[in-house]
């Protein structure tokens, strides 16, 4: 009887290792305000950041591509999360995307609005 037990423990842990999932693409749109699209380089700064936020999923088979790029103009303070993600929720459409992922700043010396 213990040796069934630890068979079906065995079973249960080899099926929740990163390899028991096949691999899953995830399409994402990059939602970019109106401060950080003024930094050059924006569009390749979100790409990067996105692609070693991905690094972590990869083990499990999930990688991340971005298929587009939406301006979005904000008008929340950058220090209030909850108000950028309420805000971008109502106003970024995308073209498909399965993830969202909003980039919000203010420039260098601008400081929060």
């Amino acid at each position: 009887m213990k040796s069934t037990r630890w068979g079906i423990v065995i079973a249960l842990l080899l099926t929740v290792t990163p390899r028991a999932w096949a691999d899953r693409l995830v399409r994402v749109a990059v939602a970019a305000d109106d401060d950080f699209r003024a930094n050059s380089g924006w569009r390749e700064q979100a790409e990067s950041e996105i692609q070693a936020a991905g690094e972590a999923f990869g083990e499990f088979g999930i990688s991340f591509r971005v298929t587009e790029f939406v301006d979005w103009d904000s008008n929340s303070p950058d220090h209030d999360l909850a108000a950028l993600q309420n805000e971008m929720s109502a106003e970024v459409v995308t073209a498909g995307a399965e993830l969202v992922i909003g980039f919000a700043g203010a420039r260098a010396g601008r400081g929060n609005r």
